[in-house]
């Protein structure tokens, strides 16, 4: 029933709920960068009573907070077996860098149609983040700042709906990147040169190259990550 204000009494008597919410998407927050840091490897059960006593919430929030990572694609939902941190495949590889190809091409095609100086902005903040973390060898930053580059790079489309669709990747892309890739002193790959370069083709004008660049750049990516996947089921097979 509607108050003298037009409101309805029921609406506003479920306006608490956002607060419950609110600490569900915090508490899927911290369980996905126990995720990402290793804390969690592919495969770990995620099971309620120990994850609510460590975040000190109700077993309802932790349900709310792995249904919202389940939607990210890094938590896998089974009806008899909880839920389970991902563990990635060859065909979600494949699958998630094809996604990514068809979304950073159209990016690439708009460029900056209005030449607007500050349309290009967040790009560079994002590639110069990356060649900070390179430079500090930070090989816990150089995926996320890596992924930023990308997200950023797809906000040249301005289409909410392509970029909120692309924002539902990053948890997978970094859970690729950062589980599948070793990103140490012997196995990483200084890729900080390479974005700049495709950066720089892009605002100069130079879009067929610089998408050249980016397909290879990506194409590298994904084979990288396949034999990077091969390579450590081949090593739990000998285990």
């Amino acid at each position: 029933m509607s108050g003298p204000d037009g409101l309805d009494g029921d609406v506003l008597a479920s306006v608490g709920k956002l607060e419950r919410a609110s600490t569900a998407e915090q508490t899927s927050n911290g369980i996905r960068e126990a995720i990402l840091d290793g804390r969690f490897p592919p495969g770990t059960a995620l099971t309620e009573i120990p994850l609510a006593r460590a975040f000190d919430v109700s077993r309802n929030t932790i349900r709310e907070a792995l249904l919202l990572l389940s939607r990210d694609g890094i938590v896998k939902l089974h009806r008899h077996r909880g839920a389970v941190v991902k563990t990635l495949e060859a065909r979600d590889i494949r699958d998630l860098m094809d996604a990514r190809r068809l979304i950073e091409a159209s990016a690439i095609d708009t460029g900056n149609p209005n030449g607007d100086p500050d349309r290009f902005a967040p790009i560079e903040k994002a590639i110069s983040d990356l060649e900070a973390a390179e430079a500090a060898r930070d090989w816990h930053a150089i995926p996320r700042a890596d992924v930023e580059v990308h997200s950023a790079l797809v906000g040249l489309l301005d289409n909410s709906l392509l970029e909120g669709f692309y924002s539902q990747l990053e948890s997978e892309m970094l859970l690729a990147v950062t589980l599948a890739t070793r990103w140490d002193d012997s196995h990483g790959q200084p890729i900080a040169e390479e974005h700049r370069r495709i950066f720089e083709l892009l605002r100069d004008g130079r879009r067929d190259e610089s998408k050249q660049l980016l397909m290879s750049h990506l194409a590298e990516s994904e084979e990288h990550l396949l034999e990077t996947l091969e390579a450590d089921a081949t090593e739990g097979e000998v285990l």
